[in-house]
């Protein structure tokens, strides 16, 4: 094969990306009734234009926000499973980002609440992997190893949208 047809099959291939949630805000993605699942992710930055329409790994971080779980069980009124009970340093769903916002007013109303901002990830076709991926997690936006990245390629091709 041609040095030209590796190149075509390199930028064929999708490249999946993970992002870190702070516990318990994993959570609050996978529970409650479909409609009122959390489907915005509040950063300081936005994604970067390449990010929008791809698919993402999300990861359940091992920092642990108290206060976030007061919130979340007053706001759907789940009971939110403390620090101890609480999976960490794993991938637990993939999604796609299909775009932000940097006003309340432009979400959905049912997503309004889970704004804090300055920018909001809008995520849509979240998916809870069957089984949790053990990994390390990262600050800002990171790449997977290779095997992670095949794992949930072929939960991806099994699971269509």
């Amino acid at each position: 094969m041609s040095t030209q047809g590796h190149l075509f099959e390199a930028r064929q291939k999708r490249i999946i990306r993970a992002l870190s949630l702070t516990r318990p805000w994993p959570f609050a993605f996978l529970n409650g009734p479909e409609e009122e699942r959390k489907r915005v992710e509040n950063r300081s930055w936005q994604p970067p234009t390449f990010i929008c329409g791809q698919y993402l790994a999300l990861h359940a971080a091992k920092s642990w926000d108290e206060g976030d779980r007061r919130w979340i069980a007053n706001t759907t009124g789940l009971y939110v499973p403390s620090d101890e009970e609480s999976p960490h340093s794993q991938i637990f769903a993939v999604c796609r980002c299909v775009g932000f916002v940097w006003k309340q007013e432009m979400l959905a109303p049912s997503q309004r609440k889970w704004w804090i901002g300055p920018y909001g990830w809008v995520l849509e076709d979240v998916r809870a992997l069957p089984e949790p991926i053990p990994s390390r997690g990262y600050q800002r936006l990171w790449g997977l190893p290779c095997e992670i990245e095949r794992r949930i390629e072929t939960f991806l091709q099994r699971e269509p949208a």
